[in-house]
């Protein structure tokens, strides 16, 4: 038995080779061929042209509304000579000290600095959707998305060596302009105050007054508000949300601020943050000027929020899990062909969320990743450790980012005496995770059991930005202590409430969530089973790549979700050209 299995659903994201066979002409052409099989390691000098001749032909068109800035010039910009607009930058946005209202009581959050990376669109950049990009937890960072095969670069060894980072084959720049986004002290970001000093305080502040699902997704949208208000030419252009496991939760609570910002401006809500709503009402009210802001309709804003891919992703609360449970216990589970190739028996004895749970334990006891039940136990983290890791190497991370990272002045050692990322060192995260009891037992048991990941250990950056103090850290990849608040709250990430408001949102905003083959943490096809008996929907049509849900009161939504025959609970490390062309398509790309 492991019994070093700890925390909540994060940091997703997996990407495999699949060869296409389609005869027509398609954005990825230029790649010779793809693979199925991990252990084929590309030629790095085949894939580090930068030469764009590639590119789609133009699926980028100004609408005549006003979800779009005008364009009048339709030519691709030279990479190596564009606005700064325009080009490939990490930096922060600074989210000050937050006063709001959570179920009747009045919280403070402590100042942050969100870390971001911006690249542009191969070809009309001024036009092109913008795709906002997050992993999941709580607390875990953006590292696997921007590091493996979602942007113009990847540090997957499948196309590299281990010490390389070269061209992605799949990047999304083909279909729009990218942005990254690490959540509050995770990743690069990181919080501030001015008792940062005082053990006593950074205790404290690992609470759900700075961690919960409703300040998460407003830090999110901060950082988008703020960008815009850096980069005015990209807030009139579309916004899709591409959020991985816990970042399903995330997307779902930002989808419903945008729709609903007038009526949570009001105070009918549980979250109540003036200043926050005040922010998308005059986002909004800039991108549609013609329109009577206060009446303002969830459709219209749709062309502008214009959607969600939502990678393997937690949106239906604990129903989510107890569906899960259910599919898995009964006959046809994919997991009692696991337990007759291993030549051991499978017997959950039990349904829903027990069930789950006990999924969840057979596999790792019978040494079987979670996140990928085909593959030895876990692989995911093992094989997406080493890419992660050459974000804290700074010329990997120069490579990666196609930006010089010492422009980034708030990344200086000297520019954050106020900030701090844990208690104490991180080495303590390990007996603080032993001792938590707000986290369900199934939760703990979907994170690696590490104190500390290879980018922290493999980090040179203190040689170019200066040294730390010890509770603070450039990059982590996982913080514990963010998970454990975030189930303190009392709206937890399990909370079924979330799933009124995903089924809410997905009326107005076109949805694709990815249906994996191996995952078990977030087993897909639970979302469409726990959603037939969710009061106000009168049945689920379940079809070949899509499922509908019909509401009782005769309105429907349609959910694109494909299948990836061998990809787990990060779908663009297995199968990345799937995962894009599928994508592709669905946007209603030629």
């Amino acid at each position: 038995m492991r019994k070093s299995l700890f925390l909540t659903i994060i940091f997703l994201l997996l990407f495999a080779l699949c060869s296409c066979d389609n005869n027509s002409r398609s954005p990825l052409d230029n790649d010779e061929s793809s693979s199925n099989e991990k252990d084929i390691v590309y030629d790095a000098d085949a894939e580090t042209s930068d030469d764009d001749s590639e590119q789609i032909d133009d699926p980028f068109t100004t609408d005549s509304d006003s979800t779009v800035t005008d364009n009048e010039n339709d030519t691709t910009p030279d990479e190596d000579n564009i606005s700064s607009e325009y080009s490939f930058h990490s930096d922060f946005i600074e989210i000050p000290s937050i006063s709001y209202t959570y179920n009747n009581e009045s919280l403070t959050t402590d100042k942050a600095q969100i870390w971001y990376h911006f690249e542009p669109a191969n070809k009309n950049p001024e036009t092109a959707p913008l795709f906002i990009f997050f992993n999941g937890g709580p607390g875990g960072s953006t590292g696997l998305l921007l590091g493996y095969n979602t942007a113009k670069m990847t540090a997957d060894d499948a196309y590299v060596t281990s010490d390389e980072i070269s061209n992605n084959p799949y990047s999304w720049t083909k279909m729009g302009n990218l942005m990254f986004i690490d959540a509050r002290q995770t990743g690069f970001s990181y919080s501030e105050n001015e008792s940062a000093d005082d053990e006593n305080y950074r205790s404290d502040a690992f609470s759900y007054r700075n961690f919960n699902v409703h300040i998460d997704a407003g830090d999110f949208i901060r950082t988008i508000l703020g960008f815009f208000k850096k980069y005015h030419g990209l807030e009139k252009n579309k916004i899709y949300l591409v959020g991985e496991s816990y970042g399903g939760t995330r997307a779902t609570l930002m989808l419903s601020y945008f729709l609903n910002f007038n009526d949570y401006a009001s105070g009918s809500r549980v979250y109540k943050d003036a200043d926050l709503f005040e922010d998308i009402k005059n986002h909004i009210t800039k991108v549609f000027p013609n329109e009577n802001i206060d009446s303002i309709s969830k459709t219209t804003i749709a062309t502008h929020i214009a959607g969600e891919i939502l990678i393997q992703p937690l949106v239906l609360g604990m129903s989510q899990s107890e569906a899960a449970g259910n599919l898995l216990a009964a006959d046809d589970s994919p997991i009692r062909a696991v337990a007759q190739d291993l030549g051991v028996s499978f017997n959950p004895r039990s349904t829903g969320y027990n069930a789950y749970s006990y999924t969840l334990s057979f596999l790792e006891n019978n040494d079987r990743d979670i996140y990928c039940f085909n593959k030895p136990y876990n692989w995911l983290f093992d094989y997406t450790d080493i890419g992660i890791s050459k974000l804290t190497v700074y010329d990997h991370l120069k490579t990666m980012t196609k930006a010089e990272p010492l422009d980034m002045t708030k990344l200086y050692a000297e520019n954050r005496t106020n900030a701090y990322r844990f208690v104490n060192e991180l080495v303590s995260l390990k007996k603080i995770a032993e001792e938590e009891e707000n986290i369900p037992e199934a939760v703990k048991k979907a994170l690696p059991g590490r104190t500390k990941t290879t980018a922290i250990l493999e980090s040179d950056l203190e040689d170019y930005f200066g040294n730390l103090k010890f509770y603070d850290m450039y990059y982590v990849g996982l913080n514990r202590l963010i998970t454990n608040a975030f189930y303190s709250a009392a709206v937890t990430p399990y909370s079924d409430g979330i799933g009124d408001v995903f089924l809410d949102n997905i009326k107005y905003i076109p949805t694709f969530i990815t249906n994996a083959g191996t995952d078990v943490v977030i087993y897909a096809p639970a979302i469409p089973e726990a959603i037939k008996s969710w009061d106000g929907v009168s049945n689920v049509a379940i079809n070949s790549d899509n499922f509908v849900v019909s509401y009782s009161d005769g309105s429907s939504a349609t959910v694109k979700f494909p299948y990836y025959d061998i990809s787990c609970h990060s779908v663009s490390v297995l199968q990345p050209e799937e995962l894009f062309m599928d994508v592709f398509n669905w946007l209603g790309y030629e």
